[in-house]
């Protein structure tokens, strides 16, 4: 299939008469579940219905109503409850669904990266007329603007793409019915042109009021009994409504190529007007309609014969059946080898929803394409004699059954607009989709937030109920929740390596609330570089199995050491059976290095990145890498040389770690005369002594008759001590010949426990260092002073997180581990980049499942938290204009309002609430009658 001239469609979202979601529409029409309305005396008085008028027995009290239209989630949008309050529904309701469609299509934030375009029309704004207030007119004055902005249908596609950062092309469609259908076309146009690589494209109508019927006159638009009998013999009228919907498109090149969730294709698409040839400026025209038709079919490609279901523009109108159905036969000929085919119309469900009508039957024909079912044509009992339903081949889908057609499922769709614009567009069946290899992780973050707690609670609760639907796509879930945008500031993250567990403890969440609250002001991060003496064999082996930038960099790490003579560290941390050759300082410590800054270099492409870092005695090369002080080969080099030094010093010495303070151990390290140093000072309680092995056990001595926890080290010789000295001379020469430049990040010096003021930017630094004592609480302190709030250790052993705690205390730090040799490596980066998030830090997702097979699926759309907003002098009133705003007499109509009907008193009250032009008006029509 040539893919050049297709357009995918990514993503949709409706709020139609009876369905308030895509899942709903889809199960009423395959029920055949018909959304008209009945409304109730109450309703039509609280409406503003005059009694009189609604008791006529030619008033019809039925409509196809949309749900708490007056319910919207400003504070998501940044809205202040007076801007909501100010602004139509319609755009209220527009944005909204326009934020489910790009989350229904994976890309909800994300559209300041990718050029995104938006295709849209808007009914008749009758709700700025709330606020034509003259009792103020300097204040009316000033809000005129503001008003206008918020109610002209002119500004609601600029208004979405300003409040979801849309930077493509934003045009505003106006073609009455076929507005929405015509913005689909104009939105395929703009992508296959590369004005934008995404496209949005669609129009809401909201009638207001909408709890109110409507005089019925024979022979009008309007049908007796507010139902749709498309192309039935008993069809009288169209029946309105109030709906909206919205699709997503995106070249199917690039769909296919990103791995999108394709609900169908655009095969083709055309759109064009009937000019003079109809017979009145209202009446539609069977030659445009049936060109629109051929044109839309030659640029598909597909013989028309393989079109097996046309979702007519069906409004149930004598004239517009029959001109609309002669149009599809002319456009259908038969021809040898066509299969049956039927049509049907979306109005008969839902009612017309006039300018969102279009898109309205297109998403209806996509569901049907995508589960290749066929939905019943509601209304429909004997067929309108004046069509010829065989000439083409056609029957009218009365019932709910399977698309039997061979071969993809490929349908039309129409939409017709009084002046005449037309359009059609041909849909066909998604390619098929090779399902990946899954993925090899053990255990993955599932991270849930919103802008609210209770939102946050409600997609949480939808996101367990997801997962146990389906336990064996929750990686999918996971990872689809963690790559979609944007995440705000409500957070939960869970870890799990199965559904039922990723399910369970979503739920666990929920009822402990164990949420993060991310900060206005993002807490700075510390890295902290741990020393040697914490290695083992395999540590890191599934990093270096699972995530390639963690392979790549260790790799390049190794290749830099064995250029210099070390053994190959793939070798030793991951095939060699004796720990012991691990242990020594020559292996130990490149290893060390090569571990520590692939997973600096991990995180970094993560997006978890420091705003401090501090290393411990080796740990410290890798973290004046990080700093940019010196360069990788540099390091390495360094590294090699040091570790090539000590280890010819090993066997000279020991090192003890002992649980005393400083100002403690001075008269102990006074007796020793220089033979033990004092190696580090770790926490306020922690510190290491270094030195030549029988002083050292004597000052041990001492120290356990006073009671003094210790342990023995894990080293080959006396790091940090006097001991060292015969290496300074050799390794100085090898440190003077590089390079030293100053520390993109803030660092913290071992020696000083302070930020570095420049004296690391060289190579008697790095000698010093060798010998002087690693004052680590005191760079932990600094670190915090410095605004640091959450430390990560980057080491294969969790170390130097314990001593922070110990210096901190209870100073509201948090404290996490990379690696862990007791907790798979996988489990234990998952937990942690799960805090991290709940902490504030926004991941980057796509990195961190580099190289996985997963897809991304369609997940729960976010919960709004909705409040009603409407405007607050008829604040009592549930959708309430005025009794007249949506009543336009026709002689016909006004014939048929008794004569009893009261005239002056309700008439004054109404002028004074400021309806004057159209109260003016209907007195006129009373007074004539």
């Amino acid at each position: 299939m040539d893919h050049t001239n297709s357009i995918a469609v990514i993503g949709m979202s409706c709020r139609v008469p009876g369905a308030e979601s895509l899942e709903r529409f889809w199960h009423n029409l395959c029920c055949g579940i018909s959304a008209r309305t009945e409304f109730s005396e109450c309703d039509l008085v609280a409406a503003g219905v005059p009694r009189e008028l609604f008791r006529s027995p030619q008033y019809v009290r039925a409509g196809y109503v949309l749900e708490n239209p007056d319910h919207f989630d400003a504070g998501f949008f940044a809205l202040s409850p007076r801007e909501a309050e100010v602004m139509d529904p319609q755009h209220r309701l527009f944005l909204e669904s326009a934020w489910h469609s790009l989350e229904d299509a994976g890309y909800a934030g994300q559209t300041s990266k990718i050029v995104t375009g938006i295709f849209a029309g808007c009914g008749i704004s009758n709700y700025s007329a709330l606020f034509s207030d003259t009792s103020n007119l300097r204040q009316a004055s000033t809000d005129n603007l503001r008003i206008l902005l918020a109610n002209e249908k002119d500004y609601l596609p600029s208004r979405v793409a300003y409040k979801l950062d849309l930077r493509g092309p934003v045009v505003g469609i106006q073609t009455a019915c076929s507005t929405s259908l015509v913005a689909v076309c104009q939105a395929c146009d703009a992508l296959l042109s590369n004005q934008c690589d995404i496209a949005l494209a669609g129009a809401v109508t909201l009638k207001i009021p909408q709890r109110t019927g409507y005089l019925y006159e024979p022979g009008g638009v309007q049908s007796a009994d507010c139902r749709c009998r498309a192309f039935d013999a008993g069809a009288d009228g169209a029946a309105f409504g109030s709906g909206l919907g919205i699709v997503v498109l995106k070249r199917l090149d690039d769909a296919l190529r990103d791995n999108d969730q394709i609900r169908a294709v655009i095969r083709g698409w055309a759109v064009n007007n009937d000019g003079a040839r109809s017979p009145s400026f209202s009446a539609p025209s069977l030659d445009g309609q049936a060109e629109v038709i051929a044109a839309a079919m030659a640029v598909s490609d597909i013989d028309p014969c393989m079109i097996g279901y046309v979702e007519a523009h069906g409004t149930g109108t004598p004239l517009g059946d029959v001109i609309e159905m002669a149009a599809v036969n002319q456009a259908f000929e038969l021809t040898p080898g066509y299969q049956p085919r039927s049509i049907g119309s979306v109005k008969s469900s839902i009612g017309h929803l006039e300018t969102a009508s279009g898109v309205a039957g297109l998403i209806k024909t996509i569901l049907c394409v995508q589960h290749r079912t066929l939905v019943p044509s509601l209304n429909f009992a004997i067929p309108n004699p004046e069509i010829n339903f065989k000439s083409a081949g056609f029957h009218v889908q009365t019932r709910c059954e399977p698309w039997l057609a061979p071969g993809p499922a490929r349908a039309g769709v129409n939409s017709f607009g009084m002046g005449g614009t037309n359009a059609h567009v041909v849909i066909e069946q998604a390619p098929a989709h090779t399902k990946p290899k899954r993925s090899g992780f053990v255990s993955v973050p599932i991270t849930v937030s919103a802008a609210s707690e209770a939102s946050l609670v409600a997609l949480t609760e939808a996101l367990a109920d997801r997962i146990r639907d389906a336990p064996d796509a929750f990686l999918d879930l996971a990872y689809t929740m963690s790559v979609r945008q944007p995440h705000f500031r409500h957070r939960i993250a869970v870890t799990a390596d199965r559904g039922e567990k990723a399910e369970q403890r979503l739920r666990a969440a929920v009822r402990s609330r164990p949420s993060g609250v991310v900060p206005n002001r993002r807490n700075k991060v510390a890295f902290l570089f741990t020393g040697q003496g914490c290695q083992y064999l395999k540590m890191a082996a599934e990093c270096y199995n699972r995530f390639p930038r963690f392979r790549r960099t260790l790799d390049r790490c190794n290749a830099m050491f064995s250029r210099l003579g070390a053994r190959d560290l793939i070798s030793l941390i991951y095939e060699e059976d004796n720990a012991g050759v691990l242990k020594r300082t020559l292996n130990a410590q490149p290893a060390l290095f090569a571990v520590e800054y692939a997973m600096a270099d991990l995180l970094h492409s993560w997006a978890v990145r420091p705003g401090i870092v501090v290393g411990h005695s080796l740990g410290e090369y890798v973290a004046a890498t990080v700093a940019g002080i010196m360069s990788l080969e540099d390091a390495a080099h360094l590294v090699y040389t040091r570790a090539t030094l000590m280890d010819a010093l090993g066997g000279h010495g020991r090192m003890v770690s002992v649980c005393v303070g400083e100002s403690d151990l001075a008269p102990y390290l006074a007796t020793a005369q220089g033979a033990v140093s004092l190696a580090a000072v770790n926490a306020p309680s922690v510190c290491a002594l270094a030195g030549e092995s029988s002083a050292l056990a004597a000052i041990c001595a001492r120290l356990r008759r006073a009671n003094i926890d210790m342990r023995e080290l894990e080293v080959s010789a006396p790091f940090h001590s006097s001991a060292m000295e015969p290496m300074i001379a050799e390794f100085e020469k090898v440190a003077a010949r590089f390079t030293y430049g100053k520390p993109e990040i803030p660092i913290i010096s071992n020696i000083s426990g302070r930020l570095d003021a420049g004296e690391m930017s060289g190579a008697n630094y790095w000698c010093r260092h060798i010998l002087s004592t690693v004052r680590f609480a005191d760079g932990v302190r600094t670190a915090y002073d410095e605004g640091a709030r959450i430390f990560i250790e980057i080491g294969p052993r969790p170390v130097l997180t314990a001593l922070v705690r110990r210096t901190l205390d209870d100073k509201g730090v948090n404290c996490y581990q990379s690696l862990s040799p007791n907790t798979p490596d996988s489990l234990q980066l998952a937990t942690t980049l799960g805090s991290l998030y709940t902490d504030g830090i926004d991941i980057d997702w796509r990195h961190y499942y580099e190289g996985e097979s997963l897809e991304r699926v369609r997940v729960p759309l976010y919960p709004f938290e909705k409040k009603r907003f409407w405007h607050k002098k008829r604040a009592e009133a549930q959708d309430v204009v005025s009794p007249l705003e949506q009543i336009t007499l026709t002689s016909a109509q006004a014939s048929a309002i008794p004569r009893s009907m009261p005239e002056v008193d309700p008439i004054e009250s109404l002028l004074r609430q400021g309806e004057q032009e159209r109260l003016l008006e209907y007195i006129r029509r009373i007074r004539e009658k």
